[in-house]
């Protein structure tokens, strides 16, 4: 891992450890009696202040019932054991940071002086808070006696957290021209990294946590083994009026009608995917090349190449028996079911996979047991996602969210099954993206292993395929639209 990060901060990324020294001696400082690992949540920036204040101050209450968490747990353990625990009569207080979040403000040198002035008062902002976590690391204070039952210090903006502004927004520093939001990305997750992040989260400047948001991601950071990545499921904020309120159920219900068909289909590239909702691991972001820089879409790309990372690992089996991170089996069928629009585990209503199918790679990701909060807000600041989407829908008459119908999804799950000997109606997209060829070649290269061979397939029919073998079906078979629930 050492040798791969190294290779990365010379290579790929736009910071390196020595540009972020002075950084994480500020960390070591303020990761008090906890020591917690570093958990770092990442956040393009543009144009958000002061709206922004309210995702941070989401962030900073998980932050601060994580703290306590550990506090308990580590006194539980202690008592356990029949010695007194870490830190014996202390508790946490707001200089006990669980989280490092890195704001990336960015714009580029041809956006309105409006956004311009925006950013600067965000950075503003920013350095204030910046400046109070380091008032908090010399403090000697930091820690209270305990004098009865823990509880909840009163929540502000940098109580738990940690900030770093990196500036893509002022003279001389703005974004490239051809760059957008997934250099921002990119950049603030490789700052991250170089500030020995061992997790990083990706979060977007308009978006809330759920309470437990914070325990989940160290948690995570202590019990991922191999995994390279973990999802958190996601429901939108209530919207600003009632047609964007429709437009926003229109649009969740289709993401999960839309991910439990292509589930169906065998493929693992089936979860819905909205940027709050990826976390990786530093192994995971470093063995996928970091972030991309596309200018949209960069979250889906992003989680493609972690899929990928995974998949390849060959912790599947033809028995559909997965092996988690923690050397436990559980059942590949195991299914994210909507409830009240979230993906949630649910192991009461589990749809069983019929075993007997012929392709195998029976592959679930890791979802951790939170919610992200995505604002529900028209926007163009992007090229698609949620944002322009909200802005078609609530332009039509009628607002509706069409899905494929069912023989768009057949077709596919045929095609995973059959692969080579599949006679229907993508037999044109087959030979257009010569796959006949690329198949040869997988099976030359796995004579005898048949997992790798059902990998190595998906490696390459992965997301992006996908889309488009469903839109080469679009001019065959007719949209419906499903009844929103």
């Amino acid at each position: 891992m050492k040798d791969t990060l190294q290779k990365y901060f010379q290579k790929k990324s736009i910071y390196t450890p020595k540009d972020c020294d002075e950084v994480r001696d500020r960390l070591q400082k303020l990761s008090g009696v906890c020591s917690a690992p570093q958990v770092a949540v990442v956040i393009p920036v543009k144009n958000e202040y002061p709206g922004i204040k309210e995702t941070l101050s989401s962030l900073s209450e998980a932050a601060m019932r994580a703290s306590l968490s550990v506090s308990a747990e580590r006194v539980s353990l202690s008592a356990s054991a029949g010695r007194e625990p870490p830190g014996h009569g202390l508790r946490f207080t707001p200089s006990h940071k669980m989280l490092h979040v890195v704001c990336v403000v960015n714009c580029h040198e041809t956006d309105s002086a409006e956004i311009k002035q925006n950013n600067a008062e965000m950075l503003s902002f920013l350095n204030e808070c910046a400046e109070a976590c380091q008032q908090e690391a010399s403090h000697k204070g930091t820690c209270l006696q305990n004098k009865g039952a823990e509880t909840l210090p009163p929540c502000d903006i940098s109580a738990g957290l940690v900030f770093s502004a990196i500036d893509f927004s002022s003279e001389g520093h703005y974004l490239p021209e051809k760059d957008g939001v997934g250099y921002a990305r990119k950049a603030g997750m490789d700052y991250a990294l170089a500030c020995g992040a061992d997790i990083i989260a990706c979060m977007d400047a308009d978006t809330l946590v759920a309470e437990n948001y914070a325990e989940e991601l160290v948690n995570f950071s202590h019990n991922h083994g191999k995994r390279k990545y973990a999802l958190i499921p996601f429901r939108h904020q209530k919207a600003a009026s009632e047609k964007l309120q429709k437009a926003i159920n229109a649009y969740e219900n289709y993401m999960m009608i839309h991910a439990q068909k292509l589930r169906e289909t065998g493929t693992p590239y089936w979860a819905p995917v909205l940027g709050p909702s990826i976390v990786c691991t530093a192994e995971g972001y470093v063995a996928c090349g970091g972030m991309n820089r596309r200018l949209s879409g960069e979250d889906f790309y992003f989680l493609q190449s972690l899929i990928k990372l995974e998949i390849m690992e060959n912790r599947v089996s033809k028995a559909g028996i997965r092996v988690q991170a923690d050397g436990t089996r559980a059942r590949a069928d195991e299914t994210l079911t909507q409830e009240n629009g979230t993906f949630a585990h649910a192991a009461e209503n589990r749809a069983l996979i019929d075993e007997t199918r012929t392709h195998s790679l029976c592959y679930t990701p890791h979802f951790l047991n939170t919610e992200v909060y995505p604002s529900a807000r028209v926007s163009d600041r992007v090229l698609f996602g949620t944002g322009p989407k909200m802005k078609e829908l609530i332009g039509m008459n009628s607002i509706e969210c069409p899905v494929f119908p069912d023989s768009c999804y057949e077709a596919i799950r045929e095609f995973i099954e059959k692969k080579e000997s599949c006679r229907n109606e993508l037999a044109g997209f087959i030979n257009q993206e010569n796959f006949l060829s690329v198949w040869e070649q997988i099976c030359a290269n796995n004579p005898y292993d048949s997992i790798k061979k059902e990998a190595s397939f998906h490696v390459w029919f992965d997301g992006l395929r996908i889309i488009r073998a469903i839109h080469y079906l679009e001019s065959i078979f007719t949209k419906y639209t499903p009844q929103i629930s």
